[in-house]
């Protein structure tokens, strides 16, 4: 049992700092008005690990950026055209 305790607690803190990353991020979904913003910085956290692993597979920055501005484009855009009809 003594074993456990330390992954235990290393888990612990592991989720304690995730959940300390994703709180901003998770805020502002919600002021965007974004169904389901816990889900969707989840979904946000993947793209950035995948991110990494881009680059330390040796991907250029420019490349993961290519990358991201293809996935992320259409939902800026949408929230853009959102906040100027005001809906």
């Amino acid at each position: 049992m003594a074993a456990l305790a330390p992954g235990a607690e290393l888990d612990e803190q592991a989720t304690r700092m995730h959940r300390q990353l994703q709180e901003p991020l998770i805020e502002t979904l919600t002021e965007l008005g974004v169904p389901d913003p816990e889900s969707l910085a989840e979904m946000i956290n993947s793209v950035v690990h995948a991110g990494t692993r881009m680059l330390e597979s040796g991907q250029t920055p420019g490349q993961v950026h290519s990358h991201l501005k293809t996935l992320l484009g259409p939902f800026v855009a949408e929230r853009q055209a959102a906040e100027a009809t005001g809906s």
